[in-house]
């Protein structure tokens, strides 16, 4: 620590350092201006006196350099003693010092908190000890409470209980007869239960395309003797097979019975005689084709109208052979993409080029692609009478509707597209049941005068000998 004394006299000593040195520099600066006038006064004529100006400017100089020196020699000295002098840092802990007996006071400090605190740790464990035995006692006394009414409950008159108890010759037989009673209930429930799990079907879980893929059960169905005919576990695969060969089945039995006759606008595909070689080869070209296809659909594409028409030109070339396809709906899905390429190829000739029906008719493309995925004829038939009414209820509509509008040009469009659909495949006739529907429809949400006009407009646009169709699917009987 610096002494009083010294510290004073350093304070002094540096503020009167700093006086004298600006006292120093203004009379530097006082000489300067003195020695530059002399010699500016020198050079000039000796009978030239100072003007006005120079006389001001001369004694503010002057005054100045006489106030500055007076300041300077008038300041007195430093006073560092109004306050002790204190280090920057820590000030408040200079007056603290260090004792012998420092360590002992720390020890003392440190065994009186522990002490403390096993005395606060002792007090409140005794706390929790008398709070468990209270608990205690209170669980004890409520058991010997309810003990104590379960006892005075079963102490009862007998007269109290006589109308629950049944006795013989002076015997008690209430709980026998009540155990006899609750085995008695117990048995008929559990057979109510097996009797209605016997007469429950055996069924499976299976996927229903015409329900766009829902899921639904399906029983099995028993005989006589009650026994299924299917197996417990039957995979996708094998259920897919077993419909199909039960299709097969019904359709050869129907055919035993009554032989289905194909209308006269069915056409039968026509082949070519060939050997057996050349009947194994495109046996094993089509089967390759008909698996490329059925693939093709697995990864989310259409089925190809290029490789459907090689299918039709291999089979036809190998001799009439045919394809098995793995299931029954890719079979008839693949059959309806026939149809449709069919259906457009009428509607619009240069959406479909002649090459994709293999160089063939509209009908005798769908018959023969029938034919080689081995769809009975009546399905066959049905499924494109069933599409070819479809698009002539949208033909119909589409012209209905410009014709409300006042389009001529469009009405007469879609006229001329029926007519053309009709022409190319001829597969509905006039009192058919998909014209009936058609013309149902139509009289549901249509008026009668734009009927009349939309009627008008076919006569003139329609072929004669299909005017008497459209009549009828426009509900008019002439």
């Amino acid at each position: 620590m610096l002494h009083r004394g010294a510290a004073s006299s350093t304070l002094q000593r540096s503020c009167s350092t700093g006086y004298f040195r600006q006292h120093s520099k203004l009379k530097a600066d006082c000489r300067l201006f003195d020695k530059r006038w002399r010699v500016s006064a020198a050079s000039k004529q000796s009978d030239r006196g100072l003007s006005e100006h120079e006389r001001e400017v001369l004694r503010k100089a002057v005054l100045a350099t006489a106030v500055c020196c007076a300041f300077a020699s008038n300041v007195g000295a430093a006073r560092a003693d109004s306050q002790n002098w204190v280090p920057r840092r820590h000030h408040r802990h200079i007056g603290e010092r260090f004792t012998d007996t420092w360590a002992d006071s720390i020890v003392e400090i440190e065994q009186a908190t522990s002490s403390r605190v096993r005395e606060l740790e002792r007090q409140l464990e005794q706390e929790r000890k008398r709070a468990d035995s209270e608990a205690g006692k209170r669980r004890e006394a409520e058991q010997k409470f309810k003990l104590l009414s379960l006892q005075q409950k079963s102490v009862r008159p007998a007269d109290d209980d006589a109308w629950l108890s049944v006795r013989v010759a002076g015997a008690d037989l209430t709980g026998p007869l009540s155990f006899l009673l609750l085995f008695g209930g117990i048995y008929a429930a559990w057979s109510s239960s097996t009797a209605a799990k016997a007469r429950q079907q055996q069924g499976r879980w299976v996927y229903d395309r015409g329900l766009g893929g829902k899921k639904v059960w399906v029983p099995y169905k028993t005989g006589a003797a009650g026994s299924s005919d299917l197996p417990q576990q039957l995979s996708d695969a094998a259920f897919e097979d077993l419909a199909s060969t039960a299709a097969g089945l019904a359709a050869q039995q129907r055919k035993k019975e009554q032989p289905y006759q194909p209308p006269e606008w069915w056409q039968a595909p026509m082949s070519f005689a060939a050997d057996d070689a050349t009947r194994a080869a495109a046996q094993q070209q089509a089967s390759a084709l008909l698996s490329r296809i059925e693939q093709a659909k697995n990864r989310g594409e259409d089925y190809r109208l290029a490789d459907i028409a090689l299918l039709r030109r291999t089979c036809q070339a190998g001799g009439g052979v045919t394809v098995d396809a793995r299931t029954v709906g890719g079979r008839d899905a693949i059959y309806k993409a026939a149809v449709d390429a069919a259906v457009r190829r009428c509607l619009e000739p240069s959406s479909v080029d002649e090459a994709d029906l293999a160089d063939s008719a509209p009908l005798q493309f769908v018959a023969g692609v029938a034919q080689d995925l081995q769809i009975a004829d009546e399905r066959a038939v049905s499924m494109a009478c069933n599409w070819v009414a479809g698009h002539c209820r949208a033909r119909i509509v589409e012209a209905y509707t410009a014709a409300k509008k006042g389009d001529d040009v469009l009405c007469a469009t879609a006229l001329a597209q029926l007519s053309s659909l009709l022409q190319g495949m001829p597969v509905l006739e006039a009192g058919s049941s998909q014209v009936a529907l058609i013309a149902d429809e139509l009289k549901g949400w249509a008026d009668a005068e734009t009927l009349q006009r939309l009627h008008a407009m076919a006569k003139q646009l329609v072929e004669p000998q299909q005017q008497q169709l459209v009549s009828s699917m426009l509900g008019s009987s002439s």
